[in-house]
């Protein structure tokens, strides 16, 4: 692969992972989505290789899923410690099932 044809892929997979990244936290709650969003371009920016932008970008989407899931759940305040932990019971289902959310990392 000619370096210009090399320079170029890297500059589309560049605006891949901004655009992957701008989206992602645009699905986030509001209160977060500017602060992730620029931390997640910030950390874009410290990446030296292609492939570990676009390794972010997915990762970001990945945390967005499990931010909107966590998120999405109505917790419901229960009388007694006892029927519940933490006195919450949870409405909503994981739709995540078969994944570990809060193991599962990219990099």
């Amino acid at each position: 692969m000619s370096q210009r044809n090399e320079r170029s892929m890297q500059s589309e997979l560049q605006g891949v992972s901004r655009w992957l990244i701008h989206h992602a936290a645009r699905r986030v709650p509001e209160s977060l989505s500017s602060r992730l969003e620029e931390e997640w371009l910030a950390d874009l920016e410290c990446r030296s290789s292609a492939l570990s932008r676009l390794g972010l970008a997915l990762g970001c989407w990945w945390a967005t899923m499990v931010i909107v899931n966590e998120y999405s759940r109505a917790r419901v305040p229960v009388p007694s410690p006892v029927l519940a932990a933490r006195g919450y019971i949870t409405i909503a289902d994981r739709s995540f099932s078969y994944f570990s959310l809060p193991s599962a990392t990219l990099s």
